[in-house]
């Protein structure tokens, strides 16, 4: 096993940049995930340490090796691709020798490393069939058993996940996540699911335009976004982001309105810099105010929408000024259609965006029990 350290990396296909100064220290056996919208550059950047793709300036360093400019087979490295890449000629057993009689191992070795990652993954009763006659699930375990055997330096996973079936993901992912901790590897896994990488990852790297945006531990970018494109992406639902205006300031507090005239003030690290920012509050960081628990503000609004999810309950609530937010609460919550609902914010729970996206709030403070981790907001006809 061994660490991965980016620096510098920029990567541009003629004209076009798409890795733009790419600066990233990877532990050994780390579990680091890239994530970001389609076209953000995760994959590119995966396929630059894999050597799939040469990078333009920078340098690549796996464990003590600088391998910006050593080919794919040389790095100690291996990929699992979002297609399986099986060949479909050959058995189970097969696909997942491939790479060690390549290498010529003897026969005994090969029989004996293939058996024991095939008990690991839970595929020994199909070393015999051919890939068209598994499951995807199946099949995605022969592939990431073809990279396992050879004992890499660095596993790599390139959206593995994307082509099974909702059920069929979360089984997988958890499958990956016992994997990590059984072989202690360092491993690098591209998505677009910000679900998938807030379950797996040690830590995330959020990309958007071949740019890091924030790199941090999934509860760490959950509280504490850097920027506004951050604060969006992750979280789901996503965080309600408000158009507000400043009516005082200093380096420690800043007052805003929105929403037609509601007002709160926010502790802040800096003053704002222009009248316009915006104000991030999570759905369930929005609830009834009661006798239990103070809010800094009270705003009442109509609900538009409700989303009844089984075991919570989303709620599109009209506060004003046009605007709308979500509002998660129960699974058995009452709400409906039509009802207004009154929602208590908490200063220390909210975040304040300047004009260029940057936060100029700490972050949002993590709910400190579990009955207050989903919002109790109740709906009143």
């Amino acid at each position: 096993m061994a660490a991965v350290q980016l620096a510098g990396v920029h990567k541009q296909f003629g004209d076009i940049p798409v890795l733009n100064n790419v600066d990233i220290d990877i532990a050994d056996g780390e579990f680091m995930v890239f994530v970001g919208p389609s076209g953000c550059g995760k994959s590119t950047l995966l396929r630059t340490i894999s050597g799939l793709e040469k990078v333009s300036a920078g340098q690549i360093r796996i464990g003590e090796r600088d391998v910006t400019r050593t080919p794919p087979a040389k790095r100690g490295v291996a990929m699992v691709f979002q297609s399986y890449a099986l060949y479909p000629h050959m058995t189970v057993f097969e696909n997942v020798a491939f790479g060690l009689r390549l290498a010529r191992l003897p026969k005994d070795a090969v029989r004996e490393r293939v058996n024991e990652v095939a008990k690991t993954l839970q595929i020994e009763d199909q070393l015999d069939r051919k890939p068209w006659s598994l499951s995807g699930g199946q099949r995605q375990r022969v592939a990431i058993g073809r990279a396992i055997v050879r004992n890499p330096d660095v596993f790599l996973f390139d959206e593995p996940l994307s082509n099974l079936d909702a059920a069929l993901r979360v089984q997988m992912r958890l499958e990956l996540i016992r994997l990590h901790r059984r072989l202690q590897a360092t491993m690098i896994y591209v998505t677009h699911d910000q679900i998938e990488a807030m379950t797996m990852a040690d830590r995330i790297v959020v990309l958007n335009g071949g740019v890091v945006e924030q790199i941090g531990g999934p509860l760490e970018l959950y509280h504490q976004p850097r920027n506004l494109f951050v604060a969006g992406f992750i979280g789901s639902p996503k965080m309600n982001l408000l158009n507000a205006e400043v009516t005082a300031a200093d380096d420690h507090q800043a007052t805003v309105t929105f929403g037609g005239g509601h007002e709160i003030t926010l502790p802040v690290e800096q003053a704002p810099s222009a009248r316009s920012v915006t104000l991030g509050v999570r759905p369930e960081h929005l609830v009834e105010p009661d006798s239990q628990r103070a809010s800094d503000l009270t705003i009442g609004g109509e609900i538009a929408v409700v989303e009844q999810l089984g075991g919570e309950t989303l709620a599109h609530v009209a506060i004003g000024g046009d605007n709308t937010v979500q509002v998660r609460a129960g699974g058995d919550s009452e709400m409906a259609m039509g009802d207004t609902v009154s929602l208590g914010i908490l200063a220390r729970q909210c975040h304040l965006f300047d004009a260029s996206g940057m936060a100029l709030t700490a972050g949002s403070a993590p709910v400190p029990s579990d009955s207050e981790n989903v919002a109790t907001a109740a709906s009143t006809s």
